[in-house]
């Protein structure tokens, strides 16, 4: 995989993008005023985790999707979007009898599904029975758009992150030594893990050792005290916000500062909590989707704008939130490229061919396969915000 630095959007690709028409808002706020209601309702299922151990993606993500359907309520043919909502908390079983409900009862014409990877694989499994279209909005595991044909990914995926993450410690901070924190469990963490470990040994990176937190009976401080003897420089942590926390406030006991690595949504967790102080996590890093100083798109100003006018704050806007923004638009943008709504073959076409689709601060494209293409930022965090190091795309 070839991966670019970028640290700023020429002139020249701007202008490219604007010529040649190939840049879709995620408002249509041009031709906003002149929609009318046709009287019609169009169904969009959310199956989220709104309770349970996983409840800060669905919640903070419903919240996003319902801003920006207050912002935007109609589709182009004047129907209006009603939210079909189910809690599932990220239960697989309980996410495939929503799968079920969504279809055969309320019919649906395409589910917005704010789970976690495990989920989502197991929801990909049998997603063909049902040809809802499906837009993955969280999950960044590689396969959840691999043996299925519904299920489609809307955010980077996990072989990408990984990649960036190694390149950028091995290649930019000239780092030699990882240890390496997951939770074998969890998908997502632990394809991260080893994927990381993988790309990071081919750029001659060396793993010092490799912790899964599932399989560990020792206190945190412990296990600390016997990594820190093999002198890693960084500690690469794919755990759950709980046990972060544990590992960074272990380590401020030790008073050992090697420099720390997380990946997407970690440190959303950490803000949702007001147990600990955010500043403890001061001059860690994190690959994202989004920073607090992003230049914004034409979308991401307009949408600022809007939402200053309808009082939402800006604390309240953490990554989940901001994807279930972008993924309600995205959508919303397919859809309105077909003629028939009840069509859900034509509405998954759309999805998988849309190109350069213009987010909050770039594009997105998701290719014939489903597959998500978009940007990522490596952050510095400091004082509970995620500062801008570089863009990778």
């Amino acid at each position: 995989m070839k991966i670019k630095y970028r640290y700023q959007l020429t002139r020249i690709l701007l202008l490219l993008l604007l010529c040649s028409g190939i840049a879709f808002g995620l408002f249509n706020y041009k031709q906003k005023t002149q929609i009318q209601a046709s009287g019609n309702k169009i169904k969009i299922g959310v199956i989220a985790a709104l309770s349970g151990s996983n409840k800060l993606m669905g919640l903070k993500g419903l919240k996003g999707i319902e801003i920006i359907q207050q912002l935007n309520p109609l589709l182009n043919n004047g129907d209006l979007i009603e939210l079909i909502i189910i809690d599932t908390q990220d239960n697989e079983e309980k996410s495939i009898k929503a799968l079920k409900i969504m279809s055969e009862v309320h019919k649906v014409s395409a589910i917005l599904l704010l789970s976690n990877s495990n989920t989502v694989l197991t929801v990909a499994e049998i997603a063909d029975q049902y040809q809802i279209p499906i837009l993955a909005v969280n999950a960044s595991h590689p396969n959840i758009t691999k043996m299925n044909s519904w299920v489609n990914q809307f955010n980077f995926d996990d072989e990408f992150q990984a990649s960036a993450a190694a390149l950028f410690i091995r290649d930019e901070l000239f780092l030699e030594k990882v240890a390496i924190f997951t939770h074998s469990d969890n998908v997502h963490f632990s394809f991260l893990a080893t994927e990381f470990a993988r790309q990071y040994s081919e750029v001659g990176g060396v793993i010092t050792d490799t912790i899964d937190l599932k399989n560990n009976e020792d206190e945190i401080g412990t296990v600390l005290q016997s990594i820190k003897i093999k002198e890693p420089e960084l500690l690469y942590l794919q755990v759950p916000t709980e046990e972060l926390i544990e590992i960074v406030i272990a380590l401020k006991k030790l008073d050992w500062k090697p420099k720390i690595m997380l990946s997407d949504g970690l440190f959303a967790g950490v803000l949702s909590q007001d147990k600990f102080p955010v500043d403890l996590f001061d001059d860690i890093l994190a690959t994202e989707t989004f920073h607090n100083e992003m230049q914004l798109t034409k979308f991401g100003k307009h949408l600022k704008t809007r939402l200053k006018s309808i009082n939402i704050a800006k604390n309240q806007l953490v990554t989940h939130t901001l994807l279930g923004i972008e993924a309600y638009a995205f959508l919303l943008q397919a859809m309105n490229r077909c003629n028939d709504l009840k069509n859900n073959v034509c509405i998954n076409n759309k999805i998988r061919s849309t190109r350069k689709f213009e987010g909050i601060m770039g594009y997105i494209s998701i290719d014939h396969m489903g597959k998500a293409h978009r940007s990522l930022v490596i952050n510095n965090i400091k004082a509970g915000k995620m500062n801008f190091i570089v863009k990778v795309y």
